[in-house]
C-alpha cells in the first residue's frame, strides 16, 4: 500500500491492512485493484442483547 498517509491519522497501519484485506477476500479481488479512502466506523444501532445473543449463538457453533 503505498498511499497510507491519508488515512493512517487516528488508525493504526495494521488495521488499515486486515480492513483492507477483509475488503479484498470479500469482493474476491485482488488488493492492489482499489484504495481505501477513509474508514469510518458505523454506530451500533441493534441493542446490547442482540448482539450477545448472536455472538453466543456463533461462539456455540465452533
Amino acid at each position: 500500500m503505498k498511499d497510507l498517509t491519508n488515512i493512517t491519522e487516528g488508525y493504526d497501519e495494521e488495521l488499515i491492512a486486515v480492513i483492507s484485506a477483509a475488503v479484498a477476500a470479500t469482493i474476491g479481488d485482488d488488493i492492489g485493484k482499489f484504495k481505501v479512502k477513509s474508514i469510518v466506523r458505523i454506530p451500533q444501532t441493534s441493542p446490547v442483547w442482540r448482539r450477545i445473543g448472536v455472538q453466543e449463538q456463533m461462539n456455540s457453533r465452533l
